[in-house]
């Protein structure tokens, strides 16, 4: 440094200093201003904007009498000396100040009030002048609002229904967003409101600054229309953030969504689609309509994607006069081709059908249409509703109980054994072996509640029923005129042979009834419930008298962990009392759709049957039956259930086994299936394909009477499989599982475990509970 010095001095001139330095003044570029209003005397005293802390802080000294370039100078923070002499430069005499500074890694400290002072002396004097009066400065550094600011306040009305158009007007164009008290809350603090929308563009509402002596006074941001339009209608999320004076800034509050519906509402919404109408050949002299199969699989109704359709929208469909659940649209694009797939109840398809005005033949129109709402308020809806034909006439008429598979006005049916008379146990088989057949009845009349006839008739003049024991259909026939007339139960024989064949135990018997409707001749199927038949053996039977021990797999779920390592699931029979060489023991593998979150059981997985009276699906490895030997007498019998049926039971089913003994003298005993095990093939990571040339949808009885003669060993064959799988389809299966994963869209929303909801999911499950204005059905 280049000093110019004055000539030495006088002893006398250069005594030790004994007035203070004078005063100094801070920078005031560092200083973050006051507002206007605050008092001059008002705390804070110099405060240092944020921005510049990591700069060093600037003071000017006014010249100290006689002062020259050379003198000596020391700064002080907080009464501590900063141990370095500075020289008084040419440029400081000058600019009449002396330019002094502290370092950010002296003067950054503890947020509050800190000091500045100096003090001097001469080139030639060693003794310092005293310090000058102290600068003071001021830092914060802390955000306001720690640890979160809450949620802004809207009026109730809007945070309950969202905020409609009239709504806005009527608080005067503007949505007064109020903002709560948080900590630290000072006067000079400014609050901005922001708005986003799903696409996350964003508006920011004008500032407000708290003005001295209010800073316990609420106050409200304030949304405008023109912010609000700019964003569009949906549901948009707001949050604001606090600046202090000294320009600390908070991180966003915790966020509110809204549904905002200011647009005018849709007027060319597109009608519903009915796929299982919609796709059925018209062709004449065939016609589109929903029976009985179409509406167990069920009916699903299509909403059409539109434009302006928003995440956050709420659908309510009408089938006819009844009002569905409403379901809130939470995908992205509300433009897509369809948007929902909401399937209707079969409950409500029959009993809207049994309410509605039906033909001689039982043919009914059904109005389907559907409702859009968006801030609890009418978005649109069709302009007309879709038109559908249903036709649900069947045995037994309307399902008193539509959530199962069985028609509950149909009467059990019953068995009388040979030579049965009066007083003597129904459903009862004394003796397996005897060469004899027995009887089987079919209720002609339907049964009320408590299981007594109604006097209404079941069955009617043309209606096909197919007759099952044991799973196994043994014959069918044709209601004729005198039947119809005569209204007594229709009689079957029972062939001693099945009966025999199937072994001792509990045997379940049912019925079908088949009854075409429509010039197309669509077949309504309903099938009775299942009754009991307690079938005994008066020879040495296998499992001696307390029967046959149940089968398990060996592990206690399936997986296909295991299952795609082994190529099989393993399990086991345990040897049986008077197990005996030639015993041929045969398992039977069945399987059903399973739902771990609502535990709710489904149809069956026919692919995944394995075994049983009819030998399905048999492998070339793993074996269903096999005969006992000296080398496995006595001893557990090891089965495999294939990959290749246990895959069928993607994504999650239930399993369970049965098994018989067969002797080589036709001696029979079946086990009892155990408790069900779970199976998890969610590995596999997709379904299985069907086998090139399958059926693709479910055996008919019309096709299945063409395998044979009435009774032929081709055509029960074909009645069983009928039976057996008409509701359970591979193409039912895959359709349950597509409309599951459509279903996610509609789902109530829950957050991933190990989070909380986001503010929009919070508002969806806001959305999905809260109900909606009732409006009556438009024509």
């Amino acid at each position: 440094m280049n000093i110019k010095r004055k000539a030495p001095a006088t002893k006398d001139e250069t005594k030790a200093p004994t007035e203070p330095a004078p005063q100094a003044d801070i920078d005031q570029t560092f200083v973050a201003p006051k507002p206007p209003d605050f008092p001059d005397d008002a705390p804070p005293f110099n405060l240092v904007k944020i921005e510049k802390l990591t700069e060093p802080l600037q003071f000017r000294g006014p010249l100290y009498p006689k002062m020259y370039a050379g003198w000596y100078f020391r700064v002080y923070c907080d009464g501590e000396l900063d141990q370095t002499e500075h020289f008084v430069t040419d440029d400081d005499i000058a600019n009449n100040y002396v330019a002094m500074q502290l370092a950010p890694d002296v003067y950054v400290k503890e947020d509050g009030l800190h000091s500045f002072t100096w003090d001097c002396h001469s080139d030639i004097e060693f003794d310092y002048s005293p310090a000058a009066p102290p600068t003071f400065y001021t830092l914060d550094t802390e955000a306001p609002g720690l640890p979160m600011l809450g949620e802004l306040e809207f009026p109730d009305d809007v945070h309950e229904n969202g905020l409609s158009d009239v709504r806005l007007t009527e608080l005067g164009n503007v949505l007064p967003g109020e903002v709560p008290g948080y900590y630290d809350r000072l006067p000079g603090d400014v609050a901005v409101g922001i708005v986003r929308n799903l696409d996350n563009e964003e508006e920011r509402t004008a500032p407000h600054q708290i003005k001295w002596g209010e800073s316990t006074q609420p106050f409200a941001l304030e949304f405008t229309r023109a912010m609000l339009t700019t964003l569009g209608d949906g549901l948009l999320t707001f949050t604001y953030e606090i600046t202090d004076i000294a320009g600390n800034t908070s991180e966003e509050s915790e966020p509110v969504t809204l549904e905002v519906f200011l647009r005018p509402g849709i007027e060319d919404l597109e009608p519903p689609i009915v796929p299982l109408f919609d796709d059925d050949d018209d062709t004449a002299p065939n016609i589109k309509l929903i029976d009985e199969a179409d509406a167990r699989t069920p009916v699903e109704v299509h909403i059409p994607g539109h434009a302006e359709i928003e995440t956050g929208d709420v659908f309510v469909v009408w089938w006819g006069t009844r009002e569905q659940p409403q379901v809130t649209f939470t995908g992205a694009d509300g433009d897509e081709d369809v948007i929902l797939q909401i399937p209707i109840p079969y409950g409500e398809v029959s009993g809207e059908w049994g309410d509605a005005q039906q033909d001689e033949d039982g043919f009914a129109t059904i109005p389907v249409t559907y409702v859009v709402y968006r801030a609890n308020k009418e978005l649109g809806r069709p302009a007309a509703p879709h038109d559908v034909v249903v036709n649900l006439s069947q045995a037994g008429g309307v399902d008193p109980d539509p959530e199962t598979p069985e028609n509950e006005a149909l009467g059990f049916p019953y068995v009388h054994n040979f030579g049965w008379q009066d007083g003597d146990r129904v459903n009862h088989i004394p003796d397996a072996t005897l060469e004899e057949d027995h009887k089987f009845y079919v209720p002609f009349f339907t049964v009320n509640p408590d299981g007594t006839p109604s006097g209404i008739a079941a069955l009617k003049r043309g209606d096909n029923v197919i007759v099952t024991y044991n799973g196994t259909a043994f014959d069918e026939r044709t209601v004729s005129g005198p039947e119809e007339i005569a209204e007594q139960d229709m009689e079957f024989d029972l062939p001693w042979q099945t009966v025999k064949a199937a072994g001792s135990g509990i045997m379940p018997i049912q019925y079908s009834v088949i009854r075409y409707v429509g010039v197309n001749l669509e077949e309504n199927v309903s099938v009775s419930r299942p009754a009991d038949v307690e079938v005994e053996d008066s020879t040495d039977i296998p499992g001696g008298p307390d029967g046959l021990l149940p089968a398990r797999f060996d592990r206690q779920h399936v997986v296909w962990g295991h299952v795609s390592e082994e190529l099989h699931a393993p399990l086991t029979v345990k040897a049986y009392v008077g197990m005996r060489l030639d015993d041929k023991v045969r398992v039977h593998v069945t399987a059903n759709e399973y739902d771990p979150p609502t535990g709710v059981d489904g149809p069956p997985y026919p692919r995944a049957e394995w075994g049983g009276d009819a030998g399905l699906n048999p492998h070339d490895f793993y074996l269903f039956e096999l005969v006992v030997t000296p080398e496995n007498l006595d001893k557990d019998l090891k089965f495999g259930w294939p990959l290749e049926r246990a895959e069928w039971t993607y994504d999650y089913g239930k399993a369970r086994i049965t098994y018989t003994v067969t002797r080589p003298d036709g001696t029979r005993a079946r086990a009892p299936a155990d408790t069900d095990q779970r199976t998890d093939m969610s590995g596999r990571g997709k379904p299985p394909e069907e086998p090139a040339g399958s059926r693709s949808g479910r055996m008919t009885y019309s096709e299945a009477k063409k395998a044979g003669a009435r009774n032929s060993p081709e055509r029960l064959a074909a009645l069983s499989e009928f039976v057996r799988q008409y509701r359970s389809s591979p193409g039912a299966a895959e359709r349950l599982r597509q409309r599951r994963m459509a279903a996610l869209k509609a789902r109530p929303v829950a957050p991933p475990a190990g989070r909380k909801l986001t503010s929009v999911e919070k508002r969806l499950r806001h959305i999905a509970l809260r109900p909606i204005p009732k409006t009556e059905q438009k024509a």
